[in-house]
């Protein structure tokens, strides 16, 4: 109702949302023909009726923005017109890692070692996401290495703080920001492991840790997954290595330790690819599209 009222004193422009529901309420209720409604999606419906009823809404959205090319496809595949659709990844600020601490500053920080070998994971610990692999991993990896999850909340903080040692394997809840970025400062190896086994996680996500680490100047591992693939090239800005396999990270990550040389060609070169995720990046070209509209 408050975006109703909002939305009804607007002269015209554009309607834009990641909530389907709500853009098609008022869609229905408030269409006029110089306003565009857009639909920002992350995500799809599971059940086949779910599906039925997204699609009956999306159908009604002028445009429609998908955060990947797989998401792009499922519509384009349905018959959506190609020129209402565009793929916007997510993306990063890049000040905010310009910005970080150098590496000892920031272990200085969290009270660790300076000769530790630390890998560094920051997000939700959701199954799908492979905090469970990089648990999986810490006691794989030389007992020179720490591995360092952070961000998890509620059952997933629980389980894997059920894991944590304290020597190899430290586990952190959900920090600010700014906090958690403190713990990719610190690291030597930053690491993606998204599950193979989730849908969204093997066709249709856009991490934003994935450009917050690209940004970083750290050399990351990254599950190969098409999602991935999508914005990573291989031995290029990252290695990549198979899913949910916590020996392929383990070897991965001492390849990273002992070739400085892979590593700072690795970090450089991802650092330079962050530039194309910036969010004002992103805004142009969505308000490139927009005005491009037929």
């Amino acid at each position: 109702l408050s975006a109703f009222l909002f939305v009804a004193r607007l002269p015209g422009g554009v309607i834009y949302s990641r909530d389907l529901f709500v853009l098609t309420v008022l869609g229905l209720l408030s269409r006029h023909r110089d306003r565009i409604f857009v639909f920002e999606v992350h995500t799809l419906p599971r059940s086949g009726a779910a599906r039925r009823l997204h699609l009956w809404a999306a159908r009604r959205a002028d445009a429609i923005v998908a955060i990947s090319d797989h998401l792009r496809d499922w519509y384009r595949d349905r018959g959506f017109d190609s020129a209402r659709l565009l793929v916007a990844r997510d993306g990063v600020n890049l000040a905010t890692f310009a910005a970080l601490p150098d590496r000892n500053a920031a272990r200085s920080r969290l009270g660790i070692p300076a000769d530790a070998r630390v890998v560094a994971y920051t997000g939700h610990f959701y199954r799908w996401k492979g905090a469970d692999t990089l648990a999986a991993t810490a006691p794989l990896l030389p007992a020179s290495w720490e591995v360092h999850l952070v961000g998890g909340i509620g059952d997933d903080l629980r389980r894997l703080e059920a894991l944590a040692d304290g020597e190899r394997l430290h586990v952190r809840g959900h920090l600010p920001q700014r906090d958690a970025a403190l713990y990719v400062a610190a690291a030597d190896v930053v690491v993606l492991p998204n599950s193979g086994h989730s849908d969204i996680s093997v066709a249709y996500t856009s991490p934003l840790k994935l450009f917050e680490y690209l940004a970083s100047g750290r050399p990351l591992v990254a599950s190969d997954l098409p999602s991935i693939r999508e914005v990573i090239e291989p031995d290029e800005h990252a290695l990549l290595v198979l899913a949910d396999d916590p020996a392929a990270f383990a070897a991965a990550i001492v390849r990273l330790g002992d070739d400085p040389d892979l590593a700072h060609r690795l970090a450089a070169s991802a650092r330079d690819h962050a530039t194309a995720f910036a969010w004002p990046v992103r805004a142009r070209l969505i308000a490139q599209f927009l005005e491009a509209l037929p």
